[in-house]
């Protein structure tokens, strides 16, 4: 085997596992669907909203931090022992909501959505960005049903939001 022939295997081979860590990128990597635009979200965007319960913001761990590093959350038993930064966000807090997206994790397949925006923290005596997040996604079982999303009262509502949301 001469040099030149030596040389465009060892191209081919190269360009071949390229291509391969590219579609193990593409096939794993996480998905994000911004579903802003649709309902219910469309109603709530860029109005400035209040807490009707108390609620904690936590920073996050940084690998699982979707946008933002804080986290809202509505229940203090949800937040593990090894998040140090915490604070309570009484009721009457002002909070805006800037997008919805839905995170589909590539390896599991599990989608998650999050509504990101900002929210007035006391202590910190500043608006700081929080992810929150918000609805269910429903699978059918024997697949004689389309997988929609349901959603339980969030923290700024009154009254829960009842129907069945279906996004692309």
């Amino acid at each position: 085997m001469n040099k030149n022939t030596l040389f465009l295997l060892i191209k081919i081979a190269a360009f071949g596992i390229l291509v391969f860590i590219g579609m193990l990128y593409y096939v794993l990597r996480t998905k994000v669907n911004d579903v802003s635009s649709e309902k219910p979200f469309n109603l709530i965007l860029n109005h400035k909203l209040t807490t009707k319960r108390v609620a904690y913001l936590v920073k996050n761990r940084v690998h699982e931090v979707h946008e933002n590093q804080y986290l809202l959350l509505e229940n203090k038993d949800e937040i593990d022992s090894d998040l140090k930064e915490v604070y309570e966000i009484p009721i009457g807090t002002s909070l805006t909501i800037q997008k919805a997206k839905i995170f589909t994790n590539g390896t599991s397949g599990f989608s998650y959505l999050y509504v990101l925006g900002n929210i007035y923290v006391a202590d910190l005596k500043k608006e700081v960005p929080f992810e929150y997040n918000y609805g269910e996604k429903k699978y059918s079982l024997y697949g004689d049903e389309e997988e929609y999303w349901s959603f339980d009262k969030a923290i700024w509502e009154n009254e829960k939001i009842d129907g069945k949301f279906y996004f692309n």
